[in-house]
């Protein structure tokens, strides 16, 4: 689901002249995780939502240096 379209924020990054860090997809398993108080990246440190997370992690560093 995408509930800015496609590619919306990073439009509208765009739009705001401010980086555009990445995004999250809507995945069943990120709100199980979130509603049970379990971070992605501690309960499956290897998913692709784990490496989503960690590229935005990345970019944002790289926007502050």
């Amino acid at each position: 689901h995408y509930i800015f379209s496609k590619d919306g924020v990073k439009k509208e990054a765009e739009d705001f002249n401010i980086p555009f860090l990445g995004e999250i997809p809507i995945d069943t398993n990120l709100r199980i995780q979130s509603d049970n108080g379990i971070p992605a990246l501690i309960d499956n440190p290897d998913g692709e939502i784990s490496k989503k997370f960690i590229s935005i992690a990345k970019n944002l560093k790289k926007s502050l240096d």
